[in-house]
């Protein structure tokens, strides 16, 4: 019976596997629509982070510890990263 035509097979129709068919092609667009959308909710956080970043080392490489402290920890909540939490840190400590 490994050879069965689908028309043999009781229960199973054209339609239902054209419904089954359609409906995995779709969730599929939906993940990969949410993959994409995530992706550049991603990138945008990672430019946020990185404008904040730069203007907090700036701050402080001018010696506005306090504008880089609030920089710096701002670009920290945006996107958690190690080196933006160093720098939060030693702006904290001036």
């Amino acid at each position: 019976m490994i050879n069965a035509r689908m028309s043999d097979m009781p229960g199973v129709g054209h339609a239902r596997l054209l419904r089954r068919a359609a409906c995995s092609a779709a969730a599929g667009l939906l993940c990969w629509c949410a993959v994409s959308h995530a992706q550049q909710a991603d990138d945008v956080e990672r430019s946020a982070a990185r404008e904040l970043g730069t203007a907090g080392v700036e701050a402080y490489q001018g010696g506005d510890f306090l504008t880089a402290s609030d920089e710096l920890e701002r670009a920290y909540r945006v996107r958690r990263v190690p080196a933006l939490g160093l720098w939060s840190a030693r702006a904290l400590a001036k």
